[in-house]
């Protein structure tokens, strides 16, 4: 009987520490739940994708747009421009744990004096966005409208940037975009005075 009480008292010492360290019942179902929340919070934190943040490519606008070793042409009579190029984009996923996928990424660009549009741009397929990181991207851009004539303000600025090298081309570029995972279409815009025309326009026949 002493060795069958004495394993009961055990028992009861044990259960009694186990309570007082986890509470009863309730207690403890409350604590498991409570735990369950703060893993699933930091787990959803951490594989949540986010939408990144757009830049110039290499963090510089100078140097952002490039030549797509195409001629391009002007006009007076039509009033109009034609010309392509490709502008580096830097996506800021440093804030994305995980890698995301980027997609539909389009832009009108726009003379940032006039606020005209001159141009449209569009990246074919998707490009993929690690996470932590910054990735540069390049999209091809197409500059191309017609005017009713030559004293058009923003016709002016555009032949007066790309036919001399060296001149400043001041744009404005909206983007729409979407990332995997990330309900909606995003949009950001850049702008910039030290943009240089990536061609030189010569006078079409």
């Amino acid at each position: 009987m002493d060795k069958e009480a004495q394993k009961q008292r055990s028992k009861l010492k044990r259960r009694e520490r186990w309570s007082r360290i986890w509470g009863d019942g309730k207690q403890r179902w409350v604590f498991i739940t409570f735990a369950l929340a703060v893993v699933l919070g930091l787990l959803l934190y951490f594989v949540i994708p986010r939408a990144p943040g757009v830049n110039w490519g290499d963090q510089t606008s100078s140097t952002a747009l490039t030549s797509t070793n195409t001629s391009g042409t002007y006009s007076t009579t039509p009033t109009n421009f034609d010309f392509s190029a490709e502008v580096a984009l830097d996506f800021d996923a440093r804030g994305s744990y995980i890698p995301t996928k980027l997609y539909d990424l389009e832009a009108i660009i726009y003379d940032l004096d006039t606020t005209v549009q001159i141009g449209t741009g569009k990246m074919d397929g998707s490009a993929k966005l690690p996470g932590r990181s910054i990735t540069t991207v390049t999209m091809p851009l197409l500059f191309q409208m017609s005017f009713t004539n030559t004293s058009d303000t923003t016709y002016s600025d555009v032949i007066r940037s790309c036919t001399n090298s060296g001149n400043s081309f001041p744009l404005t570029l909206s983007f729409t975009y979407k990332i995997s995972g990330v309900i909606g279409s995003k949009s950001a815009k850049l702008q910039s005075q030290d943009l240089t025309c990536p061609v030189t326009l010569s006078l079409s026949s």
